[in-house]
């Protein structure tokens, strides 16, 4: 959690509205990938830290999600967005 700290901070300034986050993977007690959010609209801590690892073969293939997401208050319906 410290490191998930450390990194969040990082994003100090920089994220606007959106929270300061950091995220760390771990595969057998050790950090194998990091990363924090860098800017507003840009890719969240997560996605950043998945990108980071340098053996994606050590990543467990999870099923992909899906939210609903209403950007705009004119929308009628909220649209399924792939996260």
């Amino acid at each position: 959690m410290r490191r998930c700290f450390e990194l969040a901070r990082k994003g100090l300034g920089l994220t606007r509205t959106n929270p300061l986050v950091g995220s760390v993977i771990v595969h057998n007690d050790r950090i194998i990938g990091e990363g924090y959010h860098h800017a507003f609209g840009g890719p969240h801590a997560e996605v950043m830290a998945i990108r980071s690892v340098a053996d994606p073969i050590l990543l467990p293939e999870s099923p992909p999600c899906i939210a609903t997401w209403n950007p705009a208050p004119t929308m009628e319906k909220p649209r399924p967005v792939r996260c």
